[in-house]
């Protein structure tokens, strides 16, 4: 870009020079012992310089008459280009920009060398309204809160999210506009008009209910701010991961066995690793997050395509695997709308007063994990145990070891069904069962095949990439 008179007599002069070298180059004989196709590639090269170098002179011109394309909001990331042509179609010197803003002129001009990477977002506040920007008043305002103070509002509203969310240069604290210029069109993003809400320190509370896409009733006691912060954070995630993932979906098995059988088939074994695989083939990335509250699981559909998302606090294989089940089951209804989220904010095996879909998932869950045979296994675990409590933990090692299944999911089906049967808040057994839990770090199980099934080329916006990429490396 031409940023002064005499760059504009450099790029003439240059200009001149390759349109002398192309006529000469067009005329010569000796580049046909280059060959056709070399010789038709050098040709190319020059008609390609010759165009930039012309476009850029018109450009210049275009600028220095007054002719400047309207800012827009949405394309907040090219400010730091457009306050350079701004200044040149205003008819400002750095001269005289350095005399309006107060900032020296030997700094201006490292400014625009650099497209204000490094230039602290208090003097971009003052050379944007110095050449009358019209920037959205909320992102003005930002750029005058200082950097520590803006991560204690975004963390006050974010919560857990922050770590998702904030650009690597507002954590590292380094290249600030650029940092703010990348935190306010990601919350823009995905947050709409709401951003400013985290932005600023707001004693107003923030109503999400009008933002998210879809509806759904909060629970007694959960916070409806946290919980459609989140849903609204996680559906543009979702919408992210699913646009650029391009398998094509297959068809959804519901049938128990026949699901089981495909896995089984496809990776010779039934847990988390191949049930998330075996998604993925299915074209429903699945997408693992650690921050705590606002929802436990989701499955969110967006133009025909599923993104399944868990939330599972527990380091526990099995319950991760019966959530994914459950999702998945979410996933397979109504498959003729392109459009659908179903959200569960609590435990999905501890569900009560459920909707027929949410009995039909745990179900479904259950069935692949225990052959259909769920109620049957429980009650031998009783009888092998006598019905005692203290023989219950060997009971569920035996007969999970004589069925085949799961010795952590036969455990919690087991500690729940103790939970509703004896009323003494004394008598529990979830503690037995956490003993029996397969702990490989399932987390880290669902991330590592969303690393190696994602190819983070195909997220085309690259503040989308990074935050995908931060949401791995965070993890």
């Amino acid at each position: 870009m031409i940023k002064s008179d005499i760059e504009l007599t450099i790029t003439q002069d240059t200009l001149k020079e390759f349109m002398f070298t192309l006529q000469e180059a067009q005329g010569e004989n000796d580049l046909d012992e280059l060959g056709s196709f070399k010789k038709e590639i050098y040709l190319k090269a020059l008609e390609g310089q010759v165009e930039e170098l012309t476009k850029q002179v018109e450009d210049y011109e275009n600028l220095k008459n007054g002719v400047i394309e309207p800012f827009k909001v949405s394309e907040i990331m090219k400010l730091p280009n457009y306050i350079i042509r701004k200044r040149i179609a205003s008819g400002r010197s750095l001269e005289e920009l350095s005399e309006y803003t107060g900032i020296d002129v030997r700094q201006l001009e490292e400014y625009e060398e650099e497209l204000f990477v490094e230039a602290p977002p208090s003097d971009l506040a003052k050379i944007i309204k110095t050449l009358q920007i019209p920037v959205p008043t909320p992102f003005f305002s930002m750029l005058q809160v200082k950097l520590i103070d803006l991560k204690k509002n975004i963390a006050k509203s974010l919560k857990n999210l922050e770590t998702f969310i904030l650009p690597e240069e507002i954590k590292q604290g380094e290249n600030q506009s650029l940092g703010y210029l990348k935190l306010f069109s990601r919350l823009k993003g995905i947050y709409d008009e709401y951003a400013e809400k985290f932005l600023l320190d707001s004693s107003q509370p923030i109503q999400f209910s009008s933002v998210s896409s879809f509806k759904y009733k909060v629970p007694k006691g959960v916070s409806q701010e946290l919980v459609y912060s989140y849903t609204t954070f996680a559906t543009y995630l979702a919408k992210v991961v699913s646009t650029s993932y391009t398998v094509e979906a297959a068809s959804f098995l519901t049938d128990y066995r026949m699901f089981k059988e495909q896995v089984l088939r496809g990776y010779g074994i039934l847990n988390l690793e191949s049930c998330v695989n075996y998604m993925w083939d299915l074209g429903i990335p699945v997408i693992p997050l650690k921050a705590k509250g606002g929802f436990h699981g989701a499955c969110w559909r967006s133009n025909g395509k599923n993104v399944i998302i868990l939330k599972q606090q527990a380091n526990s294989e099995a319950r991760w695997l019966f959530d994914l089940l459950h999702e998945y089951w979410h996933a397979t209804q109504e498959p003729e709308l392109e459009e659908r989220s179903v959200v569960d904010f609590t435990e999905t095996l501890s569900q009560i007063e459920q909707d027929s879909e949410e009995i039909a998932a745990n179900n479904f869950a259950s069935d692949v994990l225990f052959n259909g045979k769920r109620n049957e296994l429980i009650e031998a675990c009783y009888e092998e145990a006598q019905f005692k409590l203290a023989y219950l933990k060997n009971a569920v090692i035996n007969i999970s070891n004589a069925n085949y299944v799961d010795t952590g999911s036969l455990a919690n089906f087991v500690a729940y069904d103790v939970q509703t049967k004896v009323k003494s808040k004394n008598q529990t057994w979830w503690g037995a069962a956490q003993t029996l839990q397969n702990k490989n770090n399932p987390h880290g199980v669902v991330l590592k095949v969303l690393e190696e099934r994602l190819d983070f080329n195909n997220i085309e916006d690259k503040l989308d990439r990074e935050m995908v990429i931060n949401l791995i490396e965070a993890e």
